[in-house]
């Protein structure tokens, strides 16, 4: 075990990096608070960043003591700062940043007391955001604050992008259950990395969000042969839940069987069967699951060698909506991920995640045949085709 350096280690003058360095280079778990009187028989709170440790040692990360005169306000508020700095940032500048910060979230929260303080870094902002806001109020209330804020920061409305559950110490968005691959922890957005598809001139529209790539096999089920549609909308839900729209861990396979059964989509029998499943009761089934929350278009494409021409189409829904397609085809479902597109010579190539893919969840191994671009050589010419296309959910921020 690497340890810290003493505290005389650290000066006015040492940069910020040497302090996270101190922070990281031992094993520490969470804080360490302690009371101590000082010489005019003030209660003092030290607390320190680990746990057993000897807080001799080390200097505390935080010092309260009370005031001397007790003329100030209460107020009630998690004091939670995160700041900034370029790594070379000198101690005494960045405790004066800190202290800045403290200051100002003080006063934001004086304005709302009681108030609770999360840490997030949306997709699509450059850098973190603090939010503070009154504890206590409605979801309602809630939705109200964070849709203002969204305002303000010129962030999209469709989207919950401030919710308290995407705080950066909060771990909501690792829902999505990594134990369930083959020969190790389930992938994500298995796309990335992949070579260019080949197409001249052009562009590439994919997937908005993080998505968990599921396949034949995984969790420790059998469902080699029958299974393709069922992965395909696991891997549609896994992008709902990272996207924050659902709270729901992704259904299994008769959880999803039951759904269609409630649905009134299949037979009571059906739960608990082999039987495929298609585009039509993959729609049906996100909708029960959600409670309404999630409705898909269906597009229906006569023949295999007719995906070409919805190029244009493919396109619209990737830059607008951006989420996952599932495919159904003769006795096969794929994911479409997106798509690369000569709108000028109408060409398209098709970013393909395969669910008959029964191999370990080992990216080398995945790329680029099980999750890779395809063109239209790739589909049966001469059977239809059903594309299943989640929208967005309206009114969650």
């Amino acid at each position: 075990m690497i340890r810290r350096p003493p505290r005389s280690t650290l000066s006015s003058s040492s940069a910020a990096s040497d302090v996270y360095k101190r922070q990281v280079g031992d094993q520490v778990e969470g804080t360490v608070a302690q009371l101590a009187a000082n010489e005019d028989g003030q209660v003092i709170l030290h607390v320190y960043h680990g746990s057993g440790l000897n807080s001799d040692a080390y200097a505390p990360i935080l010092e309260l003591s009370p005031s001397a005169q007790d003329q100030h306000p209460l107020i009630s508020c998690e004091l939670d700062v995160l700041c900034l700095v370029p790594k070379d940032t000198p101690l005494a500048a960045l405790h004066a940043q800190v202290v800045a910060a403290m200051l100002l979230q003080l006063q934001v929260s004086a304005e709302m007391s009681p108030a609770r303080t999360w840490h997030l870094h949306p997709v699509l902002s450059t850098h973190p955001i603090t939010m503070v806001c009154p504890d206590g109020h409605s979801e309602q209330q809630a939705r109200e604050h964070r849709t203002h804020t969204h305002i303000r920061l010129s962030l999209p409305l469709d989207r919950p992008l401030l919710h308290p559950r995407f705080a950066l110490n909060s771990g909501a968005v690792q829902h999505a259950e990594k134990q369930g691959g083959i020969g190790g922890p389930r992938l994500s957005c298995t796309h990335v990395g992949l070579q260019p598809s080949g197409l001249e001139d052009g562009v590439e529209y994919l997937v908005d969000g993080e998505y968990d790539y599921y396949h034949y096999m995984q969790d420790g089920f059998d469902d080699n042969g029958w299974g393709c549609a069922y992965r395909s909308l696991q891997t549609i839900w896994s992008w709902f839940l990272k996207q924050g729209y659902v709270q729901r861990p992704v259904p299994t396979h008769r959880e999803i069987q039951q759904a269609l059964v409630e649905y009134q989509a299949k037979p009571a029998k059906h739960a608990g069967s082999k039987e495929w499943l298609g585009a039509l009761e993959v729609a049906s089934a996100l909708d029960q699951l959600s409670d309404g929350e999630i409705v898909c278009n269906i597009e229906y494409v006569p023949e295999g060698a007719d995906l070409e021409d919805k190029g244009n189409f493919l396109m619209k829904h990737f830059q607008t909506v951006g989420s996952p397609i599932m495919m159904g085809g003769g006795v096969l479902a794929f994911t479409m991920a997106g798509i690369d597109y000569n709108a000028e010579l109408g060409q398209v190539r098709f970013l393909i995640l395969d669910p008959h893919y029964t191999g370990k969840d080992v990216l080398k191994s995945i790329q680029p045949r099980w999750c890779g671009w395809k063109d239209i050589e790739f589909f049966d010419k001469f059977s239809f085709y059903n594309l299943c296309l989640p929208q967005r959910p309206t009114g969650q921020i």
